[in-house]
């Protein structure tokens, strides 16, 4: 045992059904590398059922009751597969908020086989890089995860592997994750937690999109949720010109502004139409009828997710903001506050994926605009000329515009932007890390 892990505990949780070689092996493994280890169960029993695919196996005793689990009690999660386990995991509300706790403290995971299903219903699974058994890969990418077929894959802290014939690899990567310094994984929990912040009261924000022939675009749109995971989400018309561009090209830069604030926030990322039926119940609210009238059966009605990989924001201290800024941006950058009146700061997150997030299916390079027949709201901007960057004026007026479609996502009155937003093509720093003006 290293002084290391010592005193540093793994929580198991599991149902009756779960997969027994996928808990043993691992937990054998974990206490070799030195972790304490317990067994967290909603099981009503004192005993938790394993299974040897389709056979009965051993029954092992809870440790801790899911009712009486503390999060904070425990460095790392594992979480086995096994069909009817994840299946009963993923419907108990406790068991999700103890799932949860995890991601949002920036603590590793580890998943294996079906156990990653259980992280669909703890809204955890966007935007991150994994695998699983191949029966729930639909599941899983409907949910917005980028789903490989990999033996082992791990993502920001998140080990996860397709099942049994993958334990040897999958425990050597879950004991390196687990002994990792407790505040690497935390660092971009808090940068995620600040994002969150700076643009949770500031609901209309500009897409900028790049057409075929480089042109940027910008379309205001409404930002959807109430939680933020490294994703923004966004009502839109399937048929819109933006998701055109986004098929083509799906870097994208969302801007979010606060003129009475002072604080100005710009996100780079990737997007990606997303239409599965759950996701846009969740999101779904009685204002999008202004938009989408037949509501949520509309056959244009889409989401927009934008996956983050960088932010910059600026934001100048007023009142009592000020100490709590002072003490997000020492967590951030490690340095202390110098004191001067505007703080620039950029921040670097980790890729989630290698390659771009799927467009949706069906449309392809080159396929000309669609029309949306839909009447605009009256009192809504002119969501027919998005408003476009990139190009001269003198270089416009070579040719007549392209025709232009109209465009049912939800905005609002746009938001100022500051009066001076100055860009550098300066190298990035590495990922993870942040730099100041």
């Amino acid at each position: 045992m290293t002084s290391e892990t010592k005193d540093r505990k793994v929580a198991i949780v599991v149902a009756d059904g779960f997969e027994q070689v996928e808990l043993t092996v691992p937990r054998e493994a974990l206490a070799k590398a030195g972790f304490g280890v317990e067994i967290v169960s909603p099981s009503s029993e004192s005993t938790v059922q394993g299974y040897n695919h389709m056979e009965k196996g051993e029954a092992f005793p809870v440790d801790v009751p899911i009712a009486q689990a503390q999060p904070d009690s425990y460095a790392a999660l594992l979480l086995p597969g096994g069909v009817h386990n994840p299946d009963a995991l993923r419907q108990n509300a406790k068991v999700l908020d103890f799932v949860r706790h995890f991601f949002t403290a920036g603590k590793p995971v580890a998943a294996i086989c079906h156990g990653p299903w259980t992280l669909i219903d703890a809204e955890v699974a966007s935007g991150r890089r994994l695998t699983s058994w191949a029966s729930i890969k639909t599941d899983l990418v409907n949910a917005g995860a980028d789903w490989v077929n990999e033996s082992v894959v791990v993502d920001r802290g998140l080990v996860t592997s397709r099942g049994p014939h993958d334990l040897p690899a999958f425990c050597k990567k879950m004991v390196e994750e687990f002994q990792r310094e407790p505040g690497e994984g935390a660092q971009e929990a808090v940068m995620l937690a600040k994002l969150g912040e700076l643009i949770r009261n500031i609901k209309v924000a500009m897409l900028t999109t790049r057409n075929s022939d480089g042109t940027l675009h910008s379309y205001p749109m409404m930002t959807q949720g109430k939680r933020f995971d490294r994703n923004l989400w966004f009502f839109t018309s399937a048929s819109s010109h933006k998701c055109l561009e986004v098929e083509n090209d799906c870097s994208v830069n969302v801007s979010y502004a606060d003129p009475s604030a002072n604080r100005y926030v710009s996100v780079s990322g990737r997007a990606r139409l997303v239409r599965e039926r759950e996701k846009l119940e969740a999101l779904w609210s009685p204002l999008m009828k202004a938009w989408f009238p037949k509501g949520i059966d509309d056959p244009d009605l889409s989401l927009l997710q934008v996956t983050i990989e960088r932010a910059e924001y600026w934001d100048a201290p007023a009142g009592n903001a000020v100490t709590l800024f002072q003490l997000a941006k020492s967590l951030l950058t490690g340095r202390p506050y110098q004191g001067e009146l505007t703080t620039h700061e950029r921040i670097e997150l980790e890729p989630s994926a290698r390659s771009a997030p799927p467009p949706e299916s069906g449309k392809k390079q080159g396929q000309e605009k669609p029309q949306d027949a839909s009447p605009a709201p009256a009192d809504g901007p002119d969501r027919d000329k998005p408003q476009s960057s990139g190009k001269a004026d003198k270089e416009a007026t070579k040719a007549p515009a392209p025709a232009q479609t109209k465009d049912k996502s939800p905005p609002a009155a746009a938001a100022s932007a500051p009066a001076e937003t100055k860009s550098t093509s300066r190298a990035q720093p590495k990922a993870g890390k942040r730099s100041r003006k």
